[in-house]
């Protein structure tokens, strides 16, 4: 299984090697590894029409429904009854456009999480620096001060444990959940390239899955920019030095910047994106198609034919479990009608004209 641990932890263990320049960003080896097209597109029956399979989705705000070519046909009557318009895509052009963001939204979970390692690392590292400068000038003036100094050291020792223990413990909360929804988009990309698609791409269209990423970045700015470059600065007045065993609680001081817990990261959404909050829009639908509510039917058909004619599909269907869905490197699709007013079809009987579209919008 894919992890993104090993994406960027060669990366991150070579930038711990130099700590002070500025962090890089990782390399894109999360590329896409598929293109839907007629040769790869999954295969989901209908779970209305037996032998016909998905092709294509109604994208109007209050369906977002899977559609095969005959419940397209049902679809667009449902609309002319609605007095709206349908928005009808094919499955290969919503997965690939799926597929797209999601890739990039891999790249970004991927970056902030090696950013964050980084911060981390850089963190540290200037607490060391600040411990190595308090003991250099302990070092000059051992004789006098070395009790002095063993009680600054054990001050700042303390006050940098505290700061690196909240910090580390809230990266390790956010780490884990930017690689556990990183995983999930991870899967959501998998299951694109299944015939459980639409198990991904309804949540992908009906959630707030973008929203929810940029909440992530938001908390991944506010944590990175919460902590000061250095925690600490040592001040030190060389022209009193020799006065040192009287002064020198006053000419020695190290200054603190204490780390807030960064409690906001359990405020961010479920690092799972197919379970994030349904979209306002999409909670109810008027038209009929949006009942389909149970699962749909994944089979490979055993044998393609091509679609019937345009007189057949006008025809009444009289038994629609022995007709075929075309085979996905078909050029044609039903049409879906142009609506005008609804006034002007009082009845189904008068539906508008019905019009093919060019072939190249529409691949299957």
């Amino acid at each position: 299984m894919d992890n993104i641990v090993q994406h960027v932890d060669d990366e991150y263990n070579e930038a711990k090697q130099d700590s002070y320049q500025q962090p890089e960003k990782l390399s894109d080896n999360l590329g896409r590894t598929v293109f839907f097209d007629s040769n790869n597109l999954p295969q989901v029956e209908c779970y209305y029409h037996k032998g016909y399979y998905i092709s294509n989705m109604c994208r109007a705000p209050q369906c977002i429904i899977p559609l095969c070519p005959l419940c397209i046909h049902l679809h667009s009557k449902e609309h002319v009854n609605e007095g709206t318009y349908p928005v009808f895509e094919s499955l290969e052009v919503l997965l690939n456009q799926a597929s797209d963001h999601v890739n990039n939204e891999l790249k970004k979970f991927t970056n902030s999480y090696y950013d964050i390692k980084k911060h981390v690392n850089t963190f540290e590292v200037h607490a060391d620096k600040t411990i190595k400068k308090i003991r250099e000038i302990k070092k000059r003036i051992q004789d006098v001060v070395e009790q002095f100094f063993n009680g600054l050291e054990n001050e700042v020792s303390h006050k940098q444990k505290k700061n690196v223990n909240n910090q580390e413990r809230d990266a390790k909360h956010l780490l884990q959940m930017i690689e556990d929804r990183w995983r999930s988009m991870k899967q959501m990309l998998t299951t694109f390239q299944s015939s459980d698609c639409l198990t991904a791409l309804i949540p992908y269209f009906t959630t707030t899955f973008q929203e929810d990423n940029h909440v992530y970045y938001k908390k991944i700015g506010e944590y990175i920019n919460a902590f000061p470059t250095v925690s600490s600065e040592v001040h030190i007045d060389q022209h009193r030095a020799s006065e040192l065993s009287v002064f020198l609680s006053s000419i020695i001081r190290v200054q603190h910047t204490s780390i807030p817990d960064f409690i906001g990261i359990h405020q961010l959404p479920t690092t799972n994106v197919t379970e994030s909050t349904k979209i306002s829009s999409f909670q109810s639908s008027s038209l009929q198609g949006s009942r389909i509510k149970e699962p749909l039917r994944v089979t490979i058909p055993e044998k393609q034919t091509q679609f019937e004619t345009f007189d057949q599909r006008r025809s009444p269907i009289q038994d629609v479990r022995a007709q075929r869905s075309p085979p996905p490197n078909s050029q044609s699709m039903f049409p879906y009608p142009i609506h005008a007013s609804m006034h002007q079809y009082p009845s189904q009987h008068h539906l508008p004209p019905q019009h093919y579209l060019p072939p190249q919008h529409h691949r299957f």
